[in-house]
């Protein structure tokens, strides 16, 4: 991206600090959106296979979400259960979880999500999605919550790196928990855009260019070779334009968001005429 910056009428030399600021996004590093495309890259493997499905009527990421039927097998319960995925290079970790209910679960059917940190031997740590209901007040799309019923938040975002800061690998199941000896084979809970988030560490890089020279981290020297040492123009008459280069070195994605885009400060005989 470029921005233009203009002088007027100084005729002396001025060192420009600009100063842009940035959000580092996260990178996607594993996700099942059950739609059958490229970026559904992490594998769920269902247990038993015939309670799950996929479903059209109701979903995130277009054209399916993946359908949880109960079973008329008490202690059954169904679940789908994610690859192991290490954790290594990356920071600041998040799951998310979408999670939907057409309100057919009954009382204390309940969806689960567990995490596993040692390649699915054990599952200390669970979250209740959803509590089941005999009526239909734990009837939801994706998006939505229910007090008492859900989480506060849909998706449900688990902080990793914050909560399990040791962890090195994850594991992630979503359960059905048929509590009641019922037949629940038209009781239906949905998922959709499991994914897990975070930033490659270690390769962050901004490159501030002008004249295709790289500025230096923190310079506060002029210099003619990157465009910072503007020279002198008459007072009156003269404006000197330069155009510089923000540029995205590293692998996480980099994002202006201060406003304006780019500010500037050490003089105010100094104008940006052109925001990225």
């Amino acid at each position: 991206m470029e921005l233009k910056l203009l002088t007027k009428f100084v005729s002396v030399f001025l060192l420009l600090i600009f100063s842009p600021v940035f959000l580092t996004a996260q990178v996607v590093i594993k996700n099942q959106g059950f739609d059958a495309a490229a970026a559904d890259n992490w594998t769920f493997t269902p247990t038993p296979s015939g309670s799950f499905s996929n479903n059209t009527s109701r979903f995130v990421s277009s054209p399916n979400s993946r359908r949880i039927a109960g079973t008329n097998k008490l202690g059954t319960d169904p679940k789908t259960v994610s690859a192991n995925q290490s954790l290594a290079g990356f920071s600041s970790i998040k799951l998310s979880v979408a999670y939907s209910s057409d309100g057919s679960p009954d009382a204390n059917d309940d969806l689960w999500l567990d995490l596993s940190f040692d390649n699915g031997s054990t599952y200390p740590n669970s979250y209740k999605l959803v509590a089941g209901n005999s009526t239909t007040t734990d009837s939801f799309n994706f998006g939505n919550t229910v007090a008492g019923i859900t989480q506060a938040a849909n998706p449900f975002v688990v902080d990793i790196s914050t909560d399990f800061p040791a962890a090195t690998q994850i594991r992630v199941r979503i359960r059905f928990d048929e509590v009641a000896a019922d037949d629940n084979r038209n009781d239906f809970y949905y998922v959709d855009d499991i994914r897990l988030t975070g930033l490659i560490n270690g390769v962050n890089e901004i490159d501030v260019q002008g004249f295709n020279n790289t500025i230096a981290d923190g310079s506060v020297t002029p210099s003619s070779v990157n465009g910072t040492d503007f020279g002198s123009t008459q007072i009156n008459f003269g404006t000197v334009v330069r155009t510089f280069s923000i540029k995205n070195n590293g692998a996480n994605p980099l994002n202006l968001t201060g406003t304006p885009l780019v500010s500037i400060s050490g003089s105010t005989d100094f104008t940006v005429t052109t925001q990225p």
